[in-house]
């Protein structure tokens, strides 16, 4: 089945879209990673694990 307008078959402009899709899902994930906001709430994520794992390790004999 050919999309007119493009000149390829359904199956490719599906495959092209979908890829399409995830580039931008991920150039927005690591945009959002670099970006001040983003970067201090990991930050902050990564040092509350740190934390926990500090506070097991106390409570063990």
């Amino acid at each position: 089945m050919q999309i007119p307008f493009l000149g390829v078959d359904f199956v490719t402009a599906l495959r092209v879209t979908t890829m399409l899709i995830f580039i931008a899902v991920f150039v927005g994930i690591v945009v959002w990673l670099v970006s001040p906001g983003g970067r201090r709430q990991t930050r902050a994520q990564g040092l509350d694990i740190l934390r926990e794992d500090d506070a097991r390790s106390e409570d063990r004999p």
